[in-house]
């Protein structure tokens, strides 16, 4: 191995109490207090134009399990905690539901499809309610600041909860779609584990309990009762502090890289893995109370044990996939460095002719128990739910994310210096041991000659051949590669920026078709880092596609503050913020682009990995001192009045296996979309396809 620069040399930052915290099975398993609360469905209506809050929509059982659901005006710009309690006593009362026998504490649930809307409506929301964002989302839930007087001079609290945090997307939900969506889960959660998803009110941290009390049984590490600088008893590990240190410092996340930037006219495939972290953590073995672990210095000890490595590593030259991951800002994998890593990915390398030398290593020899673990059995039981629901459904949509989030509580902590904390779920160990396995995988069919990937999916060319051991692993758990989409070009920007296109001719059958001109059909997009809706890309990808140049399309929309942008920005919570924007054609740093004068709209260049991060890092500062390097900037004009009708300038093509209809509410219009497109390019019409 060629000798590697003291530049990489790693900080090695010191474990914290907290972080040694250990999880232990639960002393018993009761079943959780069932709240005796009432939930109502709450939304709010607006005028469409000046969005002029109109009046607010509230939705309740009746006795006979009815839902009742009643309009209240709103004559005012805002609205208090107390025109709200006045409202659900009317309801209730209409309702005939009792509630002066409720037990203490008497509490009313609003339930909102998405509940910064409703918070933004409130006079002074800072003040009247206690707002919690859930983590970098939109959901938020909140409480009344003081109870609320009730019927016969009863005290009641009163919740906001948004459905918006256990549903991919409720914001068009009405208040009675609401209503029934959450209570139906809530009790479908209850009757099956004995979790009352009032007390939590995330679906991580749902998963969390429900894998405590069912599923739980082993400790992942060995322990000793102490006490904390509070004075309580807490459980820490046992044993060598540099095994959470490794497993710390080799948390990463999915890997995300192009190994392409342009347009590449051939056969193509869109894969994804059938659920890639739940599968992979049946398979990846893991660590329990009884687990030897011990220091592990050499290769083929590596090659029959699981567990966490720090090593200088180097890959041969002219390796287009390398898989150790590096991180700085962003997760990386360079030709040669030191990388933080699991004994799964090192096997990976290997196979690939990395040259391995070990800095530190700690592993352990699997048995029965590490393979036969509690996370396998908990991504079984909700694998199998997920599998008798039809997909789309609210069942399917649980338990998939039962699946995957449960997996994000095994490194649940704070990122904030200032209010440090640990999840409940606390199991670093774990969590790294399983997405190492999953990048492991992963870095065997990128390995076939894949042009892109993104955490568990894949575009590559259909002509290669990508059966390999992982996926016959993959295979044996019931998982596997599935076809998404399949083109005859697909178009790559970056990592999270791509299009998979059909010939207009020669549309597959039952294939939904976001927009089409002339030449080509868009059949599926990633959109990440663009303002734009999956139907504007597919337009401009289009559009630049055929002027052979980057093609702008001013776009507008209005977004809600958050929370936390709300306190960022010095702006009020729920407020409109208007915001004009237009799509970047901006590469990542990750990879080196081999051909730099390549025009991304006509042709493509192959990517290629940096030596090192410290080269890496000098592109990137010349990237940034120079961004019209690599890409000129788009094309832009003058916004114009002119108003594109799909009907009259268009002959749509004939799509093969499938009939479409055109939309005329997609129609190109300058009072929403400004196109900066040459004369020459029309802009392509929106068909959509039935089977």
């Amino acid at each position: 191995m060629s000798s590697i620069t003291a530049n990489f040399v790693m900080s090695r930052p010191t474990v914290t109490f907290d972080q040694c915290k250990a999880l232990l099975p639960p002393k018993h398993r009761k079943p959780e207090a069932y709240q005796d609360a009432l939930l109502i469905g709450f939304a709010v209506d607006f005028t469409p134009i000046s969005r002029r809050l109109l009046s607010i929509r509230l939705a309740a059982r009746d006795v006979n399990g009815s839902v009742l659901t009643h309009v209240y005006p709103v004559k005012t710009a805002r609205i208090t905690p107390a025109f709200i309690a006045t409202c659900v006593w009317h309801l209730l009362d209409e309702a005939k539901v009792e509630t002066q026998t409720r037990k203490n504490p008497r509490q009313i649930v609003l339930v909102c499809p998405s509940a910064l809307s409703v918070i933004g409506v409130f006079d002074d929301p800072e003040k009247g309610l206690e707002i919690k964002q859930i983590g970098q989302t939109k959901a938020h839930h909140a409480e009344f600041a003081r109870p609320v007087d009730g019927p016969g001079k009863t005290k009641w609290n009163f919740r906001i909860a948004d459905r918006l945090a256990f549903a991919k997307d409720s914001t068009g939900e009405s208040a009675e779609a609401a209503l029934v969506a959450f209570a139906s889960f809530r009790q479908e959660v209850f009757a099956r584990h004995g979790v009352e998803v009032l007390n939590h009110l995330t679906p991580a941290s749902t998963a969390a309990a429900i894998f405590r009390k069912d599923f739980l049984f082993s400790a992942p590490r060995r322990h000793k009762m102490v006490l904390d600088v509070k004075g309580r008893v807490t459980p820490v590990v046992l044993g060598d502090p540099e095994i959470r240190r490794l497993a710390m410092q080799g948390y990463r996340g999915g890997r995300s890289e192009a190994y392409i930037h342009g347009l590449y006219v051939g056969s193509v495939a869109a894969l994804d893995v059938n659920s890639l972290y739940p599968h992979a953590a049946i398979l990846q073995p893991l660590c329990c109370a009884t687990t030897r672990w011990r220091s592990v210095k050499t290769i083929a000890d590596v090659r029959l044990l699981e567990g966490f490595a720090e090593v200088k590593f180097e890959f041969p030259k002219g390796t287009t996939h390398p898989c150790l991951p590096v991180k700085q800002d962003a997760l990386c994998f360079p030709l040669r460095g030191i990388s933080i890593c699991t004994f799964s990915e090192i096997r990976a390398a290997l196979s690939l002719g990395a040259e391995i030398e070990i800095m530190t290593a700690r592993g352990f020899e699997p048995g029965k128990a590490e393979r036969e673990h509690d996370i396998g059995q908990f991504m079984k039981h909700f694998l199998a739910q997920k599998k008798q629901a039809a997909k789309g459904t609210a069942p399917y949509e649980a338990a998939k994310n039962m699946l995957n989030l449960l997996i994000g509580k095994l490194i649940g902590q704070s990122h904030d210096p200032q209010k440090p904390w640990i999840g409940s779920l606390w199991v670093p160990e774990w969590h790294t041991l399983i997405l190492g396995k999953s990048r492991a995988i992963m870095a065997e069919v990128v390995a076939r000659g894949a042009l892109q990937i993104t955490t568990d999916g894949v575009i590559v060319p259909t002509e290669i051949a990508l059966q390999c051991r992982a996926l016959t692993e993959l295979e044996s758990v019931g998982s596997g590669l599935r076809l998404e989409h399949e083109g005859d070009a697909c178009w790559i920007g970056r990592a999270q920026m791509y299009a998979i296109l059909q010939r207009a001719g020669n549309v597959r059958p039952r294939t939904e078709v976001l927009a089409v001109d002339a030449n080509w059909a868009v059949v599926r997009v990633a959109r990440g880092g663009t303002s734009e809706t999956t139907t504007q890309f597919a337009q401009t990808m289009l559009l630049s596609i055929a002027a052979g140049q980057a093609i702008t399309t001013e776009r507008h929309r209005t977004r809600l503050m958050t929370a936390e942008a709300a306190e960022r920005e010095g702006k009020r919570i729920g407020s409109e913020v208007e915001e004009t924007s237009r799509t970047k054609f901006s590469r990542g740093h990750d990879r080196r682009l081999v051909d730099r004068d390549v025009d991304q709209f006509r042709n493509y260049s192959q990517t290629e990995s940096f030596s090192t991060i410290d080269k890496q890092n000098e592109a990137q500062k010349k990237q940034k001192s120079n961004p019209n390097r690599q890409h000129p900037q788009p094309t832009t004009t003058k916004a114009t009045n002119k108003t594109y009708d799909t009907h009259t300038q268009h002959n749509t093509p004939k799509i093969m296996g499938g009939s479409g209809h055109i939309n005329p509410d997609s129609a190109y219009s300058a009072s929403h979309s400004h196109f900066a497109a040459p004369s020459s390019v029309e802009p392509p019409s929106i068909v959509h396809f039935s089977p």
